[in-house]
């Protein structure tokens, strides 16, 4: 794989050319949302967000001509990082459409009303989630196991709302450092601390296979980004630099561009022999039930 630099850095003429009448839905959480926010830059302009402040701030009532819809600033209770926050973005101009749910879990009732706006509202041609984190560290000591009830509840839900031609890509989420600091890990999840890497490596495991199971697209980013983590992630150990999202999005706009053979200037991500997506028909990998990666990571989880 070529190097990585500016030069090679998805443009905007390709974002615009390849969103272009396309209603885009990105739902999950801070993470996410700065994946979102670094769309809607390049939608206006091939330079990078200035620095950490424009990446951060959640809530806000603008960015970069986008609009606050819901929660956010506008709770009466103010910013949380609870599981109940709540915030809905839109950037909506010429022809683009690009939104942001933020979501601490992947399926309950805020996750049935989003899809209600889906039922009754303006179908999305892409979706984009992962709510991983917030899955498996903020709902007790069964947090694991709810995810994997959910998730399939999810994917299930979204096979009858989702209009067939809309490219649903769930992403694996993005690994954590050992030391983490910062808003995300409140002391209520200091006990889980040092399994939280382990978690994340069943989940992406688990969502990964219901996500095959239905034919939904699966998008490896944590795979993809690990060679960036030691360059690109912050001090927090869980957010990553205006570059390393930059890198993100071009990742996302070559694999979405490839799902509707359309072409567009950089296509890294496609060259050399690295897959961009969790590749299932490898048949090293057929040779390994479910139960088998299931009995590897407990062990694991005994050795901890």
């Amino acid at each position: 794989m070529p190097p990585l630099n500016n030069d090679n850095f998805v443009k905007m003429e390709d974002a615009r050319m390849l969103f272009r009448n396309r209603f885009v839905v990105f739902m999950g959480d801070s993470v996410v949302r700065a994946m979102y926010k670094d769309l809607v830059a390049l939608l206006q302009s091939d330079n990078l967000m200035v620095n950490e402040t424009d990446l951060r701030p959640k809530g806000e009532m603008s960015y970069k001509g986008d609009q606050l819809v819901e929660g956010g600033d506008k709770l009466v209770e103010g910013k949380t990082n609870g599981i109940g926050y709540r915030e809905v973005r839109q950037f909506q101009v010429d022809y683009y459409m690009v939104r942001f749910y933020f979501v601490t879990a992947c399926h309950g009732a805020y996750m049935e009303s989003i899809l209600e706006d889906f039922e009754r509202g303006v179908q999305p041609d892409i979706v984009i989630m992962n709510s991983s984190l917030w899955d498996i560290t903020r709902y007790g000591a069964k947090s694991v196991d709810m995810f994997e009830i959910n998730i399939v509840r999810l994917l299930d839900r979204m096979k009858q709302v989702l209009h067939p031609t809309c490219l649903f890509i769930w992403l694996t989420t993005l690994f954590v450092s050992s030391e983490l600091r910062g808003g995300f890990m409140i002391p209520k999840i200091e006990h889980k601390k040092d399994s939280i890497r382990l978690d994340i490596v069943q989940a992406n495991w688990y969502a990964t296979m219901k996500c095959k199971e239905r034919e939904f697209d699966v998008f490896d980013m944590n795979f993809r980004m690990r060679r960036w983590q030691y360059t690109e992630m912050i001090r927090d150990g869980v957010h990553w630099t205006p570059r390393g999202h930059r890198i993100i999005t071009t990742y996302l706009c070559c694999y979405i561009a490839d799902s509707f053979q359309e072409k567009i200037s950089q296509n890294f991500a496609y060259s050399g022999h690295l897959p961009a997506v969790v590749i299932h028909d490898d048949p090293a990998i057929k040779t390994y039930p479910p139960e088998f990666w299931r009995k590897q990571i407990e062990q694991i989880r005994k050795i901890k």
